[in-house]
């Protein structure tokens, strides 16, 4: 050999052979270090998101279009061109009214300007502007137009439900470490479908996407909080982080402001608790941290206020052009609560054997009205989900120990702040309806999961009472957001996919079959014209059936039954009435003096359509259901 050394010897080789090793060596190492992405837990999670995401997403769709006008994507125009009013001036009839607040007189502009705010001969935006700076502007920096309204109500829901889902495994880990997966995906079911959220989605409109922003933010918020404080080194950025997002949160939604500030407040409590954090430089540094972010979008949003208004704290409701004659309303008044409360906690929900088989109810409480006071469809958080009683099991859980007790202090924390929300929302608002809820059951949840995963850690009767109660309210609970969430205050699911939700209904018809199967006989379901607004009827006795098809559902134990309707024509001269039912269709001939129309069911969910020719009208007088063997 050479000094130049031999290229054919075994250095090369060896040089080869480190080589590889080094490449064994570090996919070992990456391996090793994938394999914990894998774990049955995030694997869960990732099945879990697949599965939600994709019906948050059908239930904004499925409504088909929401014929409420584009206000976001109208002041995102206004913004990019340096204006804080709407893009567009009042009509001059509007602004020729003796009183253009007045509901009576500015009846013919609602539809086109409803909700918004009258100020001077200008129009101005009434609802939060962050969805305008974090989604709608940062869309059209894609060129690719509007953004669509209920895209943008699909994307808050879930990253509200993403970082709800991270604050609450957060917390899990930290002072539960031991809680089962099955425990835990009972939890986080919950928390996707007991936030009244699904219901929201069934209107993805400019309301909607105010209410899911501020939910949104306020989740991310306090997940960086917890994150960023419960942990063996203060997390700075995590901190200052979340205070932005506090601000992003009462910035889309005004109402969560003093959440946002009591928020705000209990995590330098947290950060201060310790002693080496309690000297000057350290205070004044995760002071700086922790206020000045929420503090400088607090002065940005008084700002505009004033700008707009002449007032940091005049937010032009007052001047809003809504269906109420809001000038002789106040914003925040201890009035409203004590109605609020009572609607929002005990409201019942309506039960039919009518898809979804829950529905919000249109009654009244016994409960004295203020003026001008309007009661919207809403159903009371107690009767939707009762599960929110676990709050009250705040000050009982855990032992003495330091670690119990901050734990505590963790639950009552997050109480403190869904109670506040609540009290916020109640205060705030000359009414009461389903929506806000968003504002305070997700925040009340996670403290109440957390409440109930720590008693399924009891020992003996205990955690089996606990364990079976919690999964049986979360069952009930999730059964009702999902059912709110298919009806929504419109049925617009049914007016506008109706076979969608006639598949549904058919799909589910063995609830309502069983029911009938334990009563002994058949139920009227569902009685309706197509198309009639408030077209719905309890009863068919005393219906008047016209050309236009009416839609009788019913249900029956089994086949041995049918339905007669005794028909009386008017005016009293001979009518044809058409009966199909299946597909079958007969007509009936029915005289002066009347006649009966005999139907036969079988088992399960029926369709029948009654109709008369056109100019021609019957009445049924009496429906009843007769065996037939």
């Amino acid at each position: 050999m050479d000094g130049q050394g031999d290229i054919h010897g075994p250095a090369p080789i060896m040089m080869a052979g480190s080589a590889l090793e080094r490449l064994r060596l570090r996919y070992r190492a990456l391996a090793s270090r994938a394999l914990p992405v894998a774990t049955p837990r995030r694997v869960l999670l990732a099945c879990f998101y697949a599965l939600v995401f994709p019906f948050y997403w059908w239930t904004a769709v499925s409504s088909g279009n929401i014929h409420v006008r584009d206000y976001y994507n109208e002041f995102t125009n206004s913004v990019l061109a340096g204006h804080l009013d709407m893009p567009y001036r009042p009509p001059k009839g509007l602004l020729a009214l003796a009183n253009p607040y007045e509901p009576n007189q500015n009846g013919v502009y609602q539809n086109l300007y409803h909700d918004l705010i009258l100020w001077h001969g200008h129009f101005y935006f009434s609802w939060g502007v962050t969805p305008v700076f974090t989604l709608f502007l940062p869309w059209r920096a894609f060129g690719v137009g509007n953004m669509p309204v209920s895209l943008a109500v699909v994307i808050y829901s879930c990253v509200g439900l993403f970082f709800a889902v991270l604050l609450f495994l957060t917390l899990l880990d930290r002072f539960l470490p031991g809680t089962s997966l099955p425990t835990m995906t009972v939890a986080v079911t919950a928390l996707a479908f007991c936030s009244v959220i699904p219901f929201l989605l069934r209107r993805p409109a400019v309301y909607e996407v105010e209410i899911a922003s501020g939910h949104a933010f306020m989740m991310l918020a306090l997940y960086l909080l917890a994150s960023g404080c419960l942990r063996s080194r203060l997390s700075a950025w995590r901190l200052g982080l979340g205070s932005l997002c506090l601000g992003l949160a009462f910035g889309g939604r005004p109402v969560l402001t003093p959440v946002a500030l009591l928020a705000a407040l209990l995590a330098f409590a947290v950060v201060i608790r310790d002693p080496q954090n309690r000297h000057v430089r350290p205070v004044l540094r995760f002071g700086a941290i922790v206020f000045l972010p929420v503090g400088a979008l607090l002065l940005l949003a008084l700002t505009y206020n004033f700008v707009r208004f002449g007032s940091p704290f005049e937010y032009g409701l007052q001047y809003a052009l809504g269906g109420s004659y809001v000038r002789n309303l106040h914003l925040f008044s201890f009035r409203y609560m004590i109605p609020s409360l009572t609607y929002a906690l005990v409201k019942p929900i309506h039960l039919s054997l009518s898809f979804p088989y829950v529905a919000l109810s249109s009654s009244l409480l016994p409960v004295s009205l203020p003026p001008g006071y309007i009661v919207g469809p809403v159903a009371g958080v107690l009767v939707t989900t009762p599960f929110l009683v676990f709050v009250g099991g705040v000050p009982f859980v855990g032992s003495h120990h330091r670690a119990d007790r901050e734990f505590r202090a963790v639950l009552f924390s997050a109480a403190v702040l869904g109670l506040l929300s609540l009290l916020a929302v109640t205060f705030a608002i000359w009414g009461v309806t389903q929506e806000p809820e968003v504002d305070y059951v997700p925040l009340l949840l996670i403290p109440a999961l957390l409440v109930w995963c720590a008693l399924c850690q009891r020992r003996g009767w205990r955690r089996l009472v606990a364990r079976s109660l919690g999964v049986a309210l979360i069952v009930y609970a999730a059964f009702v957001g999902l059912a709110l969430s298919f009806t929504g205050y419109y049925d617009w699911l049914f007016v506008n996919n109706p076979g969608t939700f006639w598949n549904l209904e058919r799909l589910t018809s063995f609830i309502p079959t069983t029911i009938t199967k334990l009563e002994g006989h058949p139920d009227l379901v569902r009685v309706y014209y197509s198309g009639g607004e408030g077209a719905y009827q309890p009863t068919l006795d005393g219906v008047r059936v016209l050309s236009l098809p009416l839609h009788v559902y019913v249900v029956a134990p089994d086949s041995s039954w049918r339905l007669e309707l005794t028909l009386q024509p008017t005016p009293p001269v001979r009518q044809v009435v058409s009966v199909s039912y299946g597909r079958t269709t007969r007509h009936v001939g029915v005289g002066g003096l009347g006649g009966v129309a005999f139907v036969p069911l079988s088992a399960g969910l029926d369709r029948i359509q009654v109709s008369t020719r056109p100019g021609t009208a019957v009445v049924i007088e009496r429906a009843t259901f007769v065996r037939t063997s």
